[in-house]
């Protein structure tokens, strides 16, 4: 990379919006500054970065965002005393925790075990229903729009071929399905199946019979994925395929956001939007790969979430956790000590090993994405002003 060039790397959640500006110092590329602003949903996005922009500018003596074009400043008329930027890199996470309502047999099997999904995926529990002999379609149609969930997931029963062994989780995924039925159509959520495998057929049928009766022979409005049974026996408990469809469902919201979309504009080719737990989690098994660790425990401390990763050598996937700030969840009782941590370090629940890192800014997951565009520069400036080294 020439040495006159900058690079802007924009950072979007739920809470704020950051923007850092990268630049080579005597062959070394740093981050020159960085700047935080409040992220207020209810406004356009690109209006704000705008504003940040313009901020973090005014206080450099540096122009950075074309207020013609509406974006930033890509090519100048006068690059001497207006020098542009070269390349513009982004993450986002602009959508809260998926609001998910849970559906089970059991209070204490069933249920107890598809709720441990909140701390594999970005979710929040929105409601639960546990089958009982007083359990109605109306109550179930007054529940749901109250909640107004936009997920919801169906478990209980192990997997037993018997049509008696079926008959308990069929009859609750028919309560559930006629009060889906009952509720307009922008206000359904989505359904996973995650029970008795045996049964998963004919509630997919169900699903297909009851909602296009509901639409009057219209395509299904309400979307249904049947995964593996989170409790096959009563030995075992496999949350994993669940949390992959979970994740699924969050990825295709993500990309769907009009803030994403419009995020999405402002990057210059290669680089990609991507959101902050992709950026932190390749981060972390790039650090474990470039460090040769056997294994690494990162977390990033976001606004309204602490993800955990947990990357293994030799292993392509990782174990990921999120929990609520400032809690540790039981799910990592036997995770190995925490190493790097992007965020406030929480020495009270992860007290800091003799070998670690620690980006105190929290920007780790954004300059991470320069790595598209400028591989040497993301890591001079992440070794340099963000771990220390």
């Amino acid at each position: 990379m020439a040495e006159s060039e900058s690079l802007l790397a924009i950072g979007v959640d739920t809470k704020r919006i950051h923007v850092c500006l990268i630049e080579p110092v005597r062959g070394i590329y740093r981050l020159i500054a960085w700047r935080e602003a409040v992220h207020c949903r209810k406004l356009l996005l690109t209006n704000q970065i705008a504003e940040t922009c313009q901020e973090l500018g005014a206080e450099l003596g540096h122009v950075l965002w074309n207020g013609v074009a509406n974006r930033p400043l890509l090519s100048s008329k006068d690059p001497t005393r207006y020098p542009p930027l070269t390349q513009v890199v982004g993450a986002a996470s602009v959508h809260p925790p998926l609001r998910v309502w849970f559906a089970a047999l059991s209070r204490d099997e069933s249920l107890s075990a598809a709720l441990g999904v909140v701390d594999l995926c970005q979710a929040e529990v929105a409601g639960q229903t546990v089958l009982q002999s007083s359990t109605s379609i109306d109550a179930l149609e007054n529940a749901l729009m109250a909640s107004e969930p936009e997920l919801l997931i169906i478990t209980g029963g192990y997997d037993n071929p018997e049509d008696a062994g079926q008959e308990t989780i069929l009859y609750l995924s028919s309560l559930l399905m006629q009060a889906i039925a009952r509720m307009p159509e922008e206000l359904r959520p989505m359904i996973i199946y995650a029970g008795n495998r045996f049964a998963a057929k004919k509630v997919e049928s169900m699903a297909q019979v009851l909602l296009l009766e509901h639409e009057e022979g219209e395509e299904l409005a309400t979307s249904i994925d049947i995964v593996d049974n989170i409790r096959p026996t009563p030995d075992l408990t496999d949350l994993t395929p669940l949390a992959q469809v979970v994740r699924a469902k969050q990825k295709e919201r993500y990309a769907q956001a009009e803030a994403t979309v419009e995020l999405s504009k402002l990057l210059t080719s290669p680089a990609r939007l991507r959101s902050l737990e992709e950026s932190f989690i390749q981060f972390t098994r790039g650090w474990m790969a470039q460090k040769r660790l056997d294994s690494l425990h990162a977390l990033y401390c976001g606004s309204a979430w602490w993800l955990h990763v947990w990357s293994k050598n030799r292993q392509e996937a990782v174990q990921i956790c999120f929990t609520t700030p400032g809690t540790r969840s039981p799910y990592l009782a036997d995770w190995p000590p925490l190493q790097l941590a992007s965020g406030p370090w929480p020495a009270k629940l992860w007290p800091q090993p003799q070998q670690r890192w620690w980006d105190k800014t929290g920007l780790l997951p954004i300059l991470a994405m320069v790595g598209q565009v400028a591989p040497l520069a993301m890591l001079q400036v992440i070794h340099t002003d963000l771990l220390g080294e």
